[in-house]
């Protein structure tokens, strides 16, 4: 318990502490110099990141990262176990990665304007269509540049088990022509879903083959929401892969 409330207090001293960004990070914006904007975000997110998981008494361990494209019209697949899904994955991918935040978070101070920096998508969970929307206009930053990470169970999987993949914005991914990079999170949900208390302990994080989706066919899209459900699933133990009732 003691762990929790240290982190949940360095949490905020750090995000507190890096105020002091907004002033470079403000003029860098203003000569419109992109690429090192991007640096700028990756280096504090990286930074970020590890502390909160050295705190954690948490080790990441990365596989596969070399087969992340080079290029920025990518989208990040994978399952969801626990809110330190987001900083686990902006902070040790190497790319400066946008997701997919409630609406409440656009009005919490100092983090709106990181999530802002990173170009999250805010949407209303409770307004499907709306919702749906705004998952397409995520879609449409990434062919501007702009990664962005989507879990397809659509909620966190808090006992670790991975749930089927809705097809919404798998096929929004198809649509603008987006790279795909399969991505698996194995012990996230530890930290402290499991027990409503920081642990410590190791998560690794593999990064499959990336999809070309250029040019699929209808018969290609069909099969591809099971498909990645396929790939992020196989590396995770086999008690936590998908179970359907027969």
């Amino acid at each position: 318990m003691f762990r929790t409330i240290l982190l949940a207090f360095f949490f905020w001293i750090i995000i507190i502490l890096y105020c002091v960004l907004f002033i470079p990070l403000g003029l860098i914006k203003l000569f419109r110099a992109q690429k090192l904007e991007e640096k700028f975000i990756i280096l504090a997110t990286f930074s970020w990141a590890h502390i909160l998981f050295f705190l954690a008494g948490r080790k990441i361990v990365v596989k596969g990262r070399e087969k992340i494209p080079a290029h920025n019209r990518i989208c990040f697949i994978g399952n969801h176990q626990s809110y330190a899904d987001i900083p686990v994955i902006m902070g040790y991918l190497g790319k400066r990665v946008g997701f997919i935040a409630k609406k409440e978070l656009s009005r919490v101070p100092i983090l709106n304007v990181w999530i802002r920096a990173v170009h999250c998508v805010f949407i209303d969970r409770g307004q499907g269509r709306q919702a749906l929307k705004m998952i397409e206009k995520g879609m449409e930053q990434i062919t501007r540049g702009y990664p962005l990470v989507l879990f397809p169970e659509g909620t966190r999987a808090k006992d670790g088990r991975m749930k089927p993949f809705k097809a919404g914005g798998v096929q929004m991914a198809v649509r603008q022509e987006i790279t795909i990079v399969p991505v698996t999170i194995d012990g996230m949900f530890h930290i402290y879903e499991e027990k409503k208390r920081v642990v410590p302990g190791t998560t690794v994080i593999t990064i499959h083959d990336p999809i070309d989706t250029t040019g699929m066919t209808r018969e290609e899209l069909k099969e591809l929401t099971p498909r990645l459900e396929a790939i992020v699933q196989s590396a995770l133990p086999e008690q936590y892969r998908i179970t359907r009732e027969s």
